[in-house]
């Protein structure tokens, strides 16, 4: 009796979890995050550089203000500051400084790859965009 007690338990904690998941996936998928722009657009592969990223969040077409977002690279550089915050335009400005070209390193696409931290309600379930930035030689 104990057991059948503790697996009914067990049951209902799983498909309360597992709602919750299905809910947070969901509601994911109706914020949207785009790049507004990439300033230089053409940026040069040189630790010197400064580029600024300004990314928009949007909830069923409506700019979505004070939602934190996460950005990291993929592929080389860093970020003044990985964390920002939207306004109330829902736009975010991260300041990416790409790596110095090597010749074991030559200029190429980086991944940015950004997460909305702030749209899960039960769980860790966030939306997601992925972009590229093309870097440039300094010797072009």
């Amino acid at each position: 009796m104990k057991l059948k007690r503790t697996l009914i338990i067990l049951l209902v904690i799983v498909f309360a979890v597992g709602m919750m998941a299905v809910f947070d996936t969901v509601r994911a998928k109706t914020f949207e995050i785009e790049v507004v722009s990439v300033s230089p657009e053409k940026p040069v592969a040189d630790v010197r550089q400064q580029v600024e990223i300004k990314l928009r969040v949007t909830h069923g077409g409506k700019n979505v203000e004070g939602h934190s977002l996460y950005a990291v690279s993929k592929g080389g550089g860093s970020f003044k500051g990985n964390r920002s915050e939207t306004d109330e335009e829902g736009i975010a400005t991260f300041i990416y400084i790409p790596y110095t070209e090597t010749m074991l390193m030559p200029a190429k696409p980086v991944t940015i790859s950004v997460i909305d931290e702030s749209n899960s309600v039960f769980l860790e379930i966030n939306s997601k965009l992925d972009f590229v930035i093309e870097l440039q030689s300094k010797k072009e």
